[in-house]
């Protein structure tokens, strides 16, 4: 998402901190009517059911503003789809204006990922208009906690139009801001400023426009090629085991644990014609950053040990091994991201084993993120391949057989 759609970005992400919170017992003791919206319905009102919206016309004010007043009920994905049909309508008019999310009195219902992605979307479809039209953004937030949460938020995402975060009592404060901030400025050029700053190039993909973090010298933020893999280290025989591993790429930290064959612990699952092969994923509580210990019946932990234990089906001879079992054991030891597709390659015949997708990918795109992908598996087997080698020999010259 580029920097030019980021003021609607930063308004579904300050929605969901504020549905996220909605366990904070901090209370109002102000009148949450007063000073939000008094001016004349140029638009609307429009009852979307998670929000109401109304284009305004104050006479204190020397823009039209659009006000969006949360509601307590749940969002709809036709709901989230009208609210956005509303500003496109507002767009439409071609003039210049500022909006105010009121957010004290009622807490928002929590937006679904597709809701958020609705509304991603159409940033990136209305980026020019927005960037033309919309000089200011106001938000009244009830709880301090999260009012504390949306200004991190707004501090990352870097909006190129002015922002104002007040709570309950602001009303008259987010009325001066809408007054004296909102010079009618077009703000495309601080916005292409910002994706300069940040690295960040637009290109055309086969589905459509793309942002890619690359800088005008083809290099990655963390200074990689477009093509480079993270930096991979690579060890065996790390643990006293029948089998054992240690993998660092990037900032992600891997140990691998193998045991077996031998004789399945209940034999109710032992299979006449096959080993039983089990994985195990446990992640240290400190893994992702921050202490989060990992509980029986992690929902996480048990999806990525049931694509490992798919993949290695697909490798491991278990025919060979009847009535035994294979355990491997994954500890994750420190965590470098959520990717947003993974893909497991088998070397040789150059089958897909494993896709997972964890992000909206346009099908134009697919066959493109899949090649690419399957070229960052094959540089990772050329490094896995190398290490392999090298503990072979290590383990024939310690047997006493120096042949290679």
């Amino acid at each position: 998402m580029a920097w030019r759609t980021r003021p609607w970005a930063q308004a579904a992400a300050a929605a969901a901190l504020v549905a996220a919170s909605s366990y904070v017992s901090s209370w109002c003791t102000h009148d949450v009517s007063s000073g939000a919206a008094g001016g004349r319905p140029v638009l609307g009102p429009l009852n979307a059911g998670f929000a109401t919206l109304s284009y305004e016309r104050d006479a204190d004010l020397p823009l039209p503003r659009l006000v969006v007043t949360a509601e307590r009920s749940a969002a709809t994905d036709d709901d989230v789809i009208g609210a956005l049909a509303f500003v496109s309508k507002v767009l439409r008019r071609r003039r210049p204006f500022s909006v105010l999310y009121d957010m004290r009195a009622i807490t928002l219902p929590t937006l679904s990922r597709k809701q958020l992605g609705l509304g991603v979307d159409w940033a990136r479809e209305q980026a020019a208009p927005l960037d033309a039209q919309l000089q200011c953004i106001a938000y009244l937030i009830r709880s301090p906690l999260v009012r504390a949460a949306a200004q991190v938020v707004i501090r990352f995402l870097k909006p190129p139009q002015p922002t104002f975060i007040g709570a309950c009592g602001d009303a008259d404060a987010a009325l001066a801001f809408a007054r004296d901030r909102c010079a009618v400025k077009h703000w495309g050029a601080e916005s292409a400023a910002r994706d300069r700053r940040y690295g960040q190039q637009r290109s055309t993909m086969k589905g459509g426009p793309a942002n890619e973090f690359i800088s005008p010298e083809g290099l990655r933020v963390d200074g990689r090629r477009a093509g480079e893999v993270r930096r991979i280290r690579c060890r065996m025989g790390a643990l006293r085991a029948d089998g054992s591993a240690y993998l660092e790429q990037g900032s992600t930290k891997v140990l691998v644990r193998v045991s077996g064959p031998r004789e399945v612990a209940r034999r109710a699952k032992a299979s006449h014609d096959a080993a039983l092969l089990t994985c195990e994923f446990t992640a240290l509580p400190f893994a992702g950053g921050q202490h989060r210990p990992q509980g029986r019946g992690d929902r996480n932990a048990a999806e990525i040990a049931l694509c490992v234990r798919q993949v290695f089906e697909k490798i491991v001879q278990v025919q060979l091994y009847p009535r035994a079992q294979i355990d491997i054991a994954i500890s994750l030891l420190q965590g470098g991201g959520c990717p947003e597709a993974v893909v497991a390659l088998l070397p040789r015949s150059g089958a897909l084993s494993l896709v997972q997708l964890e992000a909206r990918i346009p099908l134009a795109s697919l066959d493109e993120v899949l090649h690419t992908a399957a070229q960052g598996c094959r540089q990772v087997h050329e490094v896995l391949q190398a290490t392999a080698e090298v503990h072979a020999q290590a383990l024939l010259h310690s047997r006493g057989n120096f042949s290679t």
